[in-house]
């Protein structure tokens, strides 16, 4: 997308999400890239997160700041806590406060289930779930007021799931995905 193309959606959209902040993890391909574009044409601030390809992370920024909008890249492995409370930290240093979580990081590798090492098992389990409660946990830190903040955790299903829900929920969650 150049920036003709965001101008006239920020056109459309301005004001839905106006001084609204977000960070949108595994933000640099796919769906969450394209999430950044549309929450930025939307009126928020927008954190892109990424751990590999720093370029496309640095192109969208550049492409949403071409469009009127406001953007910045932090690199992070949501899999790892300290990365997770760093990239939390400079998005609030940065940005005040954080008002909105997507939760769109997500790894896959492909064999069949009995086929899987548990290494493989470990990586997704890590990122997929692991990662996903970090950044929540981290959200629900920053987040202050009932009602104003939000956290969507997106998985390859399609399906949403929101915090509070407990771990043997997620874990359950996560296993019958995995079967």
């Amino acid at each position: 997308m150049g920036g003709v193309k965001m101008n006239a959606k920020i056109s459309e959209m301005t004001g839905m999400l106006a001084g609204q902040r977000a960070l949108i993890t595994g933000a640099n391909s796919g769906i969450g890239a394209a999430t950044a574009r549309a929450m930025a044409a939307a009126g928020a601030s927008v954190v892109i997160n990424y751990l590999f390809n720093e370029e496309a992370a640095h192109a969208i920024v550049n492409e949403i700041e071409t469009g009127g909008g406001k953007a910045m890249a932090i690199r992070a492995d949501v899999s790892k806590e300290d990365q997770v409370e760093a990239m939390f930290a400079e998005a609030i240093e940065t940005l005040g406060s954080l008002d909105i979580l997507i939760a769109n990081a997500g790894i896959q590798r492909d064999a069949p289930f009995h086929e899987m090492t548990l290494d493989q098992w470990n990586t997704v389990m890590e990122v997929n779930l692991t990662g996903q409660f970090l950044c929540a946990r981290a959200a629900v830190r920053e987040f202050r007021a009932p009602n104003t903040s939000y956290i969507v955790v997106l998985d390859a299903g399609g399906r949403v799931t929101y915090t509070g829900t407990g771990a043997d929920q997620d874990i359950e969650a996560a296993i019958r995905t995995s079967l």
